[in-house]
This record gives structure tokens, C-alpha cells and sequence, in this order.
């Protein structure tokens, strides 16, 4: 009934709650000032803000703020709310599984003993490299992402973006198979590549 009582609940029970509705008419606390407070401790709960407020710019800024859903009460029905409690938990599972799905990726890339390395398919940029890679080429971290591939290609074995496969089925082709690297110190590698494309950070 208030946002005291709120904060008292959910400080030491949030864990145990699936979803938030949080009317914005509290009598100590309202509106932006409210839901900015309760999405700080609400963790991983979504949550719904029911509001007499019919205001739309006030409803896009809400969601702007970490809210899940924003219903009006004038227009509530029990199927609008359930449809928006099943929908947003649905959601959070979604958002959940991809998270695991996402560390589980980072710990095959970042512990896996080969050498490993993501770049951009338009740039050649590299976006990402894993420990094995900084140990075998002699690169800091932070030296090597943003560089361009060709820094790792010696002089005949330049990469042209202009010859590039244009499509996945032709990368697969022409992008595995023992290639020749350049490590940091100079020295001329061997390497034998194996290569896919990935959907990564968007």
C-alpha cells in the first residue's frame, strides 16, 4: 500500500517473486520518481506498471526506464492483464536462457586451448579473441581488437575485402585449410583454420 512497505518487502524477497505490478499512485512515492526505484531493486522480477496516467509520452518513457509493460487502469480487463503477465514471464525466461546461453558461449570461447578469434565479416575488424590466441601471437588484448585481420596475414597472403567469398556456403569453401600467420614478433605461423559465421553482440 506504500513504497516503503514496498522496499521493505522487496529488499528481502525479491528472489521469490516471478512478477511486479506496481500501481504509480503510492501516497510516498509516484510516477517517474517511483518507477525508477522500484526496477532498481526489482532485480530480474519484470515489471508492470498499472497507472491512470493516459498519457502516451509518459508510457514510453516509463518503458525507457526498465518497465516491462504499462497498462492503463481504465481500460483493464482480466485478459488484458493476463495476457500481459503470461507474455512478460515468457519473456524473462527468454532473456534468461539466452544470458546462459551467452556465458556458456563466452567460456567455450575464452577457455578453449586453440586459438580463437571473432572478427567483422564487412570490415575485418576483430571483435573478440580468446586467451589461447593472446598467448600463441604475442598480442595484449587490448593491442589486437579493433586492428584489421590483415595484420595477422604476411605480405602474400593478403586478404582483399573486394575477393572475398559473398556468402556463407563460398566462406566455408575458401576460409578452412592450412593458411600461414604472422605472430607479433615477426615469426611466420602455420595454422590450420576452421571457421564459421556466428551472429555476435548483434
Amino acid at each position: 500500500s506504500t513504497f516503503k512497505q514496498a522496499c521493505a518487502i522487496l529488499f528481502t524477497n525479491t528472489p521469490l517473486f516471478d512478477i511486479i505490478l506496481l500501481d504509480l499512485s503510492l501516497p510516498d512515492c509516484t510516477g517517474i520518481s517511483l518507477i525508477k526505484e522500484i526496477v532498481a531493486i526489482a532485480l530480474n522480477a519484470p515489471v508492470i506498471v498499472l497507472t491512470g496516467y493516459a498519457d502516451l509520452n509518459f508510457g514510453v518513457r516509463s518503458l525507457s526506464l526498465g518497465v516491462s509493460d504499462y497498462l492503463l487502469k481504465d481500460e483493464l480487463t482480466s485478459i488484458t492483464l493476463y495476457r500481459s503477465i503470461d507474455y512478460n514471464l515468457e519473456r524473462k525466461r527468454t532473456i534468461l536462457e539466452l544470458a546462459e546461453s551467452e556465458k556458456k558461449y563466452s567460456q567455450l570461447f575464452h577457455l578453449s586451448p586453440l586459438p580463437m578469434f571473432v572478427f567483422d565479416w564487412e570490415t575485418l575488424i576483430f571483435l573478440d579473441v580468446n586467451d589461447a590466441f593472446i598467448k600463441n601471437y604475442g598480442y595484449a588484448r587490448e593491442e589486437i581488437i579493433g586492428l584489421n585481420l590483415e595484420k595477422i596475414k604476411p605480405c602474400e597472403a593478403t586478404i582483399m575485402p573486394e575477393t572475398m567469398p559473398l556468402n556463407e556456403a563460398q566462406y566455408q569453401e575458401n576460409s578452412s585449410g592450412i593458411l600461414k600467420h604472422l605472430k607479433k614478433n615477426g615469426d611466420v605461423i602455420q595454422v590450420d583454420i576452421q571457421s564459421n559465421f556466428i551472429q555476435y553482440k548483434g
